[in-house]
This record gives structure tokens, sequence and C-alpha cells, in this order.
């Protein structure tokens, strides 16, 4: 992994960083615990998961996706939640929790008691996650309140983890950089500092674009093949409404196209979330959705013509629904 240091990349192990945010965990008492931003915790991983292998690929494409005219489409990032790409190949996610397989199950995940085929290993409210992002070991975690599950912003972080990090829970991006608040802790961004025009490894992508590619952002992809080979593609197109009885002078319709989404074998489906920030007198807002792509349909697809699912926008999945 490729940290870098001033003007200077270190080349270290693969590596990962705790969330750099200052913590506030409150216990059952009044007492609380302070963990340092300052603090960085770093394990080696042992083997990356089906390294450099070519996986099968498949696209979404999104029907009218319909707006008000008082409503500008601002952005749009899909990921599938079951990898992260490097420079060595897949990394795998079973769980899709944005931790990998092989963090989950190494000696750091395991003294966090992280399972790797459940996002929430202890069924506490606290995303493993936020804990991997954390720190927190078992005993820890031990003195966090009760969390509900309650997401009042709907940006993927239950509302008692906001707390805890400092982020805004009636706001889904924090610090306003155009990237929502669980997507930049997936990533190990930091949702309480603008980030996103950053090229944390200095291969001309800005954080923001490497978000949006589904490629590392502490790793450069110059000179490697396998990350270019597997970046996003996307595709928007102004269209007139299909919808019955659509009032096309009232509203603006696009067509979104996401290409190249690699499918891994981790269980019979992947699950890629979709999710599309619109402004609203200059207030941000996001919608996330989900798509179960099924294995059987990615075997129909070929190299050459890929399996497509069409879907309205009126039929996607709420991200929420699909959580359980």
């Amino acid at each position: 992994m490729k940290y870098v240091t001033g003007n200077k990349i270190n080349l270290k192990e693969r590596t990962r960083d705790v969330f750099n945010t200052t913590l506030v965990l409150f216990t059952i008492s009044t007492s609380f615990i302070l963990i340092s931003s300052c603090s960085k915790k770093e394990f080696q991983s042992t083997k990356i998961e089906a390294a450099l292998e070519k996986p099968k690929k498949f696209s979404i494409m999104i029907e009218n996706y319909c707006l008000p005219r008082t409503t500008q489409r601002v952005s749009f990032y899909a990921f599938n939640k079951h990898y992260t790409t490097s420079g060595d190949g897949m990394i795998i996610d079973s769980d899709g929790d944005g931790i990998s397989d092989i963090d989950e199950k190494g000696a750091y995940g395991e003294s966090l008691g992280l399972d790797a085929e459940i996002g929430d290993s202890n069924n506490d409210g606290y995303d493993d996650v936020f804990i991997f992002r954390s720190g927190l070991d078992v005993a820890e975690q031990s003195k966090l309140k009760e969390c509900d599950f309650v997401d009042a912003d709907f940006d993927g972080i239950p509302n008692c983890q906001e707390l805890l990090l400092r982020t805004k829970p009636d706001n889904a991006d924090s610090d306003g950089d155009g990237i929502p608040d669980g997507l930049e802790l997936r990533l190990s961004l930091n949702p309480t500092a603008n980030e996103a025009e950053l090229d944390s490894d200095m291969d001309d992508l800005s954080n923001a674009e490497e978000a949006k590619f589904q490629t590392p952002h502490l790793e450069s992809n110059k000179d490697k093949n396998f990350i270019e080979e597997n970046k996003l593609a996307y595709n928007l197109e102004n269209i007139e409404s299909t919808k019955n009885n659509a009032n096309t002078s009232g509203e603006h319709c696009y067509r979104y196209t996401v290409n190249n989404i690699s499918y891994v074998m981790t269980k019979d489906e992947n699950t890629v979330e979709l999710i599309f920030g619109e402004a609203i007198s200059n207030q941000v807002n996001f919608k996330r959705f989900v798509v179960k792509a099924n294995r059987d349909e990615i075997n129909k697809g070929t190299v050459k013509l890929p399996t497509l699912f069409k879907i309205e926008y009126a039929n996607l999945t709420p991200a929420m629904e699909s959580q359980p």
C-alpha cells in the first residue's frame, strides 16, 4: 500500500489505516474513552484472493431517472460491495461490509471479534467497518451504548455511529465534499474533512474519482494494469421519459449505465450499491439503492457481451430495505 508523506510516497506491505478522526466512545456510565487521531494500527494481509484472475463482467442500466426541474443532478456512485481492487487482484469481501475477508480473518480482525460472513458480527448495531476503522477491541465494544440502527440522513451510517464519528446525523455529507459519509467511512476517507479533490496516491486521479471508479485511493493506478482494466465506466444520457402520463416539460430524465462491473464468486449473488446525489436549493441529498446480480444471469454473458441488467429507477430497491 502506498502512503503519502509530504511529497514522498512510502511503499509498505499491504496495511490498513485506522480511521483518522478522534472518536468519543460513550460508555454505559458517564465516563468515556478517547482514541487518539494520531494513532495508527497496522497489520499485514497474507494473500490476495482471486489474484490477477479475469473476473466476469456485467453492466447495470437505470432507465427513467427523472427529476423535477427544481432538482439538480449532482453525483452518481456505483460499487460492488463484495470486492475492492488492488494492483495484485480482487480483494474479496464476502459480507460486503467494506472490510476484506483477509482482514477480518487476520489476527487484527480476530482481536476485534470480526466475522467475515456477517456485517455486524456481534449484532450490536455498530457495523464492522466502524469497529475496524476505529480499532475498538472486544472489551471496548462492550462499553458502547446500544444502537438502534436508525439512519436519519440515509448515508449508510446509523445515528449512534455518527455521534461517535462526529459526523452530522441529519446531513449525509458532513464535510460537503460531494461524497456521502457512509462511502467515505467505507473507503477510509475522513467524512469530517474535505478530501475529495486530494490525490492521496499521486496517480492523477482525485479521491472522488477513485471512489467513482472503484479503484484504490491509497495505491497508485499507474503501471497497474489490473486496476486500469477493472475500473468502472459510466455513461449518462439525457432522455425523454417513457413513463405513462409523464409531464416531460416539468422534469428532466436520464439513463445511467454502469459498465465493467466485476462479479466475484463469493455467494450466489453480488450486491451493487447505487448512490444518487441530488441538490435542491443548495442542499444535497443522497438516495441509496441496491441491485442484486445473480450468478446464473452473469454466467449467461460473454466477454464481448456481458450481462446487462435493465432496471426502471422507480423499481430500484432502497438500500435500507435490503439490510437485515
